[in-house]
């Protein structure tokens, strides 16, 4: 399955995020032009680039304690615009949440 989509929220002091991120770039599971959106502690140091995912854009919320970082999968070293910037909506079965509680 391709994503077009995906939003990855895990709790700060879970250390998912280099797992998953290297997962999600690395096994093609988000499609070219697709994007993954984290949701992270904004003092987190997250990597330029994870596999076929490149870092796009940072979003600072809040009180500067939260963030979310755009990778969209720039495979190939195509040019594009990444998904979250388009407005686009995403086909059915295409987008995915990991969200832990």
């Amino acid at each position: 399955m391709h994503l077009v989509l995906v939003y990855f929220d895990p709790p700060y002091e879970s250390g998912l995020y280099w797992p998953v991120m290297h997962l999600l770039g690395e096994k093609g599971l988000v499609s070219i032009g697709g994007t993954v959106v984290c949701e992270h502690y904004s003092k987190l140091d997250l990597l330029p680039a994870y596999g076929q995912l490149t870092h796009y854009r940072d979003v600072k919320q809040g009180a500067l304690r939260s963030a979310s970082t755009f990778y969209p999968n720039t495979h190939l070293g195509t040019a594009i615009t990444p998904l979250n910037s388009l407005g686009a909506k995403c086909p059915q079965n295409k987008f995915i949440i990991i969200e832990s509680f």
